[in-house]
């Protein structure tokens, strides 16, 4: 007895592409289900979450949105974007009426960020506040000599 294969019905096949719109993708936002975009290609990641190198967490902040510029900071592997191919669901509607984008991903790691958190001003200060601790320190141990009047 040949029993047919049940599909997930979120999942795409190759003849059968699945337009999903911003407010459809909105909704997937959870550890439980957790859809993102990325490159226009729309990714149900939930079952993934677990096996996921880096962590379930950086999934899940991309859940509901486009992950396309988290995940192209990261530098993926050929092997991790033919993973994708198996948790495709469709496409994103780009000509979605409600005339709503996904929102981006907003990663809150620094490697991610683009600047490495050398713009920071906290940086600054902080590095400002160790130069000072040194020289005091220094003048204090007599390492730079008595002050000339």
């Amino acid at each position: 007895v040949n029993t047919p294969i049940r599909r997930s019905p979120a999942r795409a096949t190759m003849s059968e592409v699945r337009k999903i719109t911003a407010e459809e993708l909105a909704k997937h936002n959870l550890a439980d289900d957790c859809w993102f975009v990325i490159n226009g290609k729309v990714y149900d990641v939930t079952k993934f979450l677990p096996d996921h190198p880096g962590g379930d967490a950086i999934l899940v902040e991309s859940a509901g949105g486009d992950a396309t510029q988290a995940f192209e900071d990261i530098g993926h592997s050929d092997d991790a974007r033919e993973q994708m191919a198996g948790l495709l669901i469709g496409d994103f509607d780009s000509k979605d009426k409600s005339g709503k984008a996904p929102k981006p991903s907003n990663p809150k790691t620094p490697a991610s960020s683009g600047n490495n958190g050398a713009g920071s001003p906290l940086v600054f200060v902080m590095i400002a506040l160790v130069v000072v601790g040194l020289a005091f320190y220094a003048q204090q141990s007599g390492m730079l000599g008595a002050p000339k009047h």
